[in-house]
């Protein structure tokens, strides 16, 4: 059971089953190429898919090595790695973010072999640049859809792993719809992602928040908006939904507008995003 705040800004617990997770984690762990000699280094939050499924099962599933931090910080990260002689890096936006503008960071003097980065294109591109003798993949996911069901795999071709955020898992559907109608796009069209298949959650605890989600066919209406090229590659290019990403998390605009008019005093706010470094 894990908690996420997704579409609907207030917290749903989504129950995910014992074998779409062990699943996952095996396909993520062939994409990655883990080996029982990988060091992998990850900081995120436990009580999220990435640091459980998609960090810690994935580095189990391999009999790897799995490294991390109480709290993340950039010179701590650089530090463990060096002297634990990572060969993986897995971070979100925000830890690349800090670890790219760390006076400290020099990539030769790291060992690492793979560098996986949740993240925006631009992120990616820019660490790929820093991390030039490192593999540079990204990947796609959420609670809802058991963790991350499209990731790039360390064989991929340069431009797929640094301009597309993967390939489904095997038996993983992804489909392309018309946002407000309901036909499925063709290659190169931009519509919502929605996803199908094994990896899905069994359902949240409330039954009436699970049938708001599916669509008729069972799939997850992600809200996010991409297209799949040619090579079934997936390309994320926004969202539907009203909703912002800092540090990692996903935080609801209504939410937090519905939060400032309680003050005293305000009779109207409205939430925008404005770029930060961080």
């Amino acid at each position: 059971l894990q908690f996420t705040s997704g579409s609907t800004s207030a917290p749903k617990g989504a129950l995910l089953t014992h074998g779409a997770t062990a699943r996952m984690a095996h396909g993520l762990a062939k994409r990655f190429g883990l080996m029982p000699e990988d060091r992998y280094f990850g900081c995120p939050p436990i009580c999220h898919l990435g640091g459980t499924t998609f960090s810690f099962l994935t580095v189990m599933n391999a009999a790897a090595t799995f490294v991390t931090l109480p709290v993340f910080s950039a010179p701590q990260a650089l530090e463990t790695m060096r002297d634990e002689g990572c060969t993986v890096l897995h971070g979100v936006d925000s830890h690349l973010r800090l670890l790219l503008g760390e006076t400290g960071l020099d990539p030769e003097a790291l060992t690492l072999r793979l560098v996986s980065v949740s993240a925006v294109a631009e992120t990616v591109r820019e660490v790929a640049d820093r991390f030039a003798g490192s593999v540079v993949i990204s990947q796609y996911g959420s609670t809802e859809v058991g963790g991350a069901p499209v990731c790039a795999g360390v064989d991929d071709p340069l431009e797929a792993r640094l301009g597309t955020v993967g390939r489904p898992l095997s038996e993983v559907r992804v489909s392309v719809i018309e946002p407000g109608g309901g036909a499925e796009l063709g290659a190169g069209e931009i519509g919502e992602i929605r996803i199908g298949g094994w990896s899905l959650m069994h359902g949240y605890l409330r039954p009436e928040q699970t049938a708001a989600v599916l669509d008729e066919q069972g799939r997850i209406r992600t809200g996010d908006l991409g297209y799949q090229d040619t090579d079934g590659f997936l390309h994320f290019t926004g969202r539907l939904k009203n909703r912002l990403r800092t540090g990692g998390e996903n935080v609801s605009i209504e939410e937090v507008e519905s939060v400032l008019t309680r003050f005293p005093g305000v009779t109207a706010a409205v939430v925008v995003g404005v770029p930060d470094e961080r």
